[in-house]
């Protein structure tokens, strides 16, 4: 009797020891997958992270109060962004430009972190995440909308050079914009050239009337005189110098990127 009791315990103190043997290496599996899953919430998020990040779409309370960072991969079908708004994630969900999407709904305070990193269908998926989150939607509405029209003023001007072929510099910095090899304005993303520099620097559709259809290497360079310089005319002064293209101000029919709240 003695001996069938003290097998027992030492069966049951064995299979106790299995458990807990186990419960480890399970939790250690389940630490691994969070640390390789959350990998791209680092201070240090760039291009690389976003190819390399687990298929996954989310979108957090930021971690990172003090460190804003949006960044694609090189193909643009995966985003992340670190201590943004919801106006943002909601762009690149849309796979729309900044300056053609209009609120009609409160914007959601606060910033988020955010990820699209799945092999297929990242965007289509980050718009119901946000539907799901905060019950908004966008569609596509034409209106008339105050914006800025791109002429040529000066054909064939001396900042309008050829392409450097190969190259993939496009880029901008305070007082300067370039490119190696891009045409005036694309309609597709990731919505590279001069067009679509000026809308993010302006908030403003600008409409490329140019007929200008070559691709083409630009180093703009202007005064950045911040608000000192309320009109930017530093940045239009040289557009027109340097590239013979103008701005015009106008007000015209633009599609736009409309955000509202989801129907209940």
């Amino acid at each position: 009797m003695a001996w069938t009791k003290a097998k027992t315990a030492i069966i049951g103190g064995t299979a106790a020891l299995f458990l807990i043997g186990t419960t480890a290496i399970t939790m250690k599996k389940i630490d691994a997958y969070k640390a390789y899953r959350d990998s791209w919430l680092t201070p240090n998020l760039d291009s690389a992270t976003v190819e390399q990040s687990f298929p996954q779409v989310r979108i957090l309370p930021t971690r990172f109060p003090n460190n804003q960072n949006l960044w694609e991969n090189g193909e643009a079908t995966k985003w992340a962004g670190l201590n943004v708004p919801v106006s943002v994630i909601t762009w690149v969900a849309y796979q729309w430009s900044p300056a053609r999407v209009v609120f009609t709904a409160p914007q959601p305070r606060g910033k988020y972190d955010f990820i699209a990193s799945l092999p297929q269908g990242s965007y289509p998926a980050l718009q119901r995440e946000l539907k799901n989150q905060f019950g908004l939607i966008g569609r596509l509405e034409t209106r008339d909308t105050d914006c800025f029209v791109l002429k040529v003023r000066t054909p064939n001007a001396p900042g309008l050079k050829p392409p450097n072929t190969g190259g993939d510099n496009d880029w901008s910095g305070i007082g300067q914009y370039v490119c190696d090899d891009r045409p005036l304005s694309t309609d597709a993303p990731p919505f590279v050239g001069l067009q679509r520099f000026l809308e993010q620097y302006f908030n403003k559709p600008v409409v490329d009337e140019t007929g200008l259809t070559n691709h083409y290497s630009i180093d703009l360079k202007w005064n950045e005189l911040g608000r000192r310089d309320p009109g930017n005319r530093a940045l239009k002064q040289a557009i027109l110098d340097q590239l013979g293209l103008e701005l015009v101000a106008t007000n015209m029919p633009i599609e736009m990127l409309v955000v509202q709240k989801a129907a209940n």
